[in-house]
Formats: C-alpha cells, structure tokens, sequence
C-alpha cells in the first residue's frame, strides 16, 4: 500500500475503469476530492470524506502535497511513502485542511524536529551521546530541565534574546527527549 494513515490524499478526477474495486456512482461525487487516509487495510484505504464507507485503492488516490500549510509548513507526500517538509512563505493562502488536522500537524512537526535534529548533529556533533554514555540519564535531565527552565523563563518574563523563541525551546526539548529514548533504547 502506497499511503500511511494521515496522509493527504486527492481522488483522483477520473476514477480507473479497470479497477480492482467496482466504482459506484456515490463514489463518483468525491472525484477531485483532497481527504486523508483514516485506515490502511491489506488491499484497501478507508478515507475521512466519507467516513469509511467506501474501499479506496492506490489506482483511484493520488498523493497530494497541499502546497500551503497555515502552520507555516508544507507536507509532500512522496512516491512510495514518506514525507518531505519545507518552509513556506507564510504570506500565500493555505488550503483549507480537513477538520482532523492535527495528526497532519503533529507529523509536521515531527518532521521540522528530525530536521533540526539532522542540523545540529551536523554542526555539532553527537555531543549528547557522548555525555549520556559517560553520565548516564542525569545529563538527560539536566539538558530536559534546562530547557524546561527556559521555557518558565520566556513564558514569564519579557525575551530579551530575539533568536530564540518558546517554540524552539519546545522543539529542543522534544528533541532531548527523543535522544533520551534513543540512548535508553541503547542500553
């Protein structure tokens, strides 16, 4: 199967003849339609527009990459699976999003955080690994409660460093927290 639950799909305009799956007019009303995928069966998908009532299969779905997130990201679906992320410019419309966006937006973020992850390790180094192999889970936390401190910090006071905003330390902070499992995972 070439889609993941949450993914954006579009129905395709013109529904294959040679299908599978027989296409019933009912079915013919959702051409063109953007939806996400709500579950992924062994040979079929049951999608969101019409609450699973329908077998979707991958000749009548196409991938599609709503080209403007409101979150200031966009998500591509990618052939065989996948996603890319990019950063949008925030002055275009978005597409509207189907009502459960936030499973879409918790993979964005998701995505935005293996990004920065890659980033930093490219800059800096695996310097976290290195420290937790010698400290053990105490440098986890201190990292963990050193950004936590930080938020408390940006969330109660005026900021006065500009580049550093309460969603990048979230982001780090989620980032220490996946590295953590990481390491205990190793051990």
């Amino acid at each position: 199967m070439r889609f993941k639950v949450g993914d954006k799909v579009k129905i395709r305009e013109v529904l294959p003849e040679a299908s599978e799956y027989w296409v019933c007019d009912e079915m013919l009303k959702y051409s063109g339609t953007k939806t996400l995928v709500e579950v992924v069966l062994s040979d079929c998908y049951r999608l969101a527009i019409d609450d699973g009532k329908w077998s979707w299969n991958d000749e009548m779905l196409e991938a599609y990459p709503y080209p403007q997130s409101p979150f200031g990201f966009s998500m591509h679906t990618r052939e065989g699976g996948g996603m890319k992320i990019l950063k949008t410019d925030s002055s275009d419309e978005p597409d509207d999003l189907p009502e459960d966006s936030k499973v879409m937006r918790h993979k964005e973020i998701t995505e935005e955080l293996t990004a920065i992850y890659e980033a930093k390790n490219h800059d800096y180094g695996d310097s976290f690994r290195e420290t937790y192999r010698k400290l053990g889970i105490i440098s986890a936390v201190t990292r963990i409660t050193d950004k936590v401190n930080r938020l408390q910090s940006l969330s109660t006071k005026e900021q006065r460093v500009a580049e550093e905003s309460i969603k990048d330390t979230l982001m780090d902070c989620a980032n220490y927290c996946i590295m953590t499992i990481i390491a205990l995972e190793e051990e």
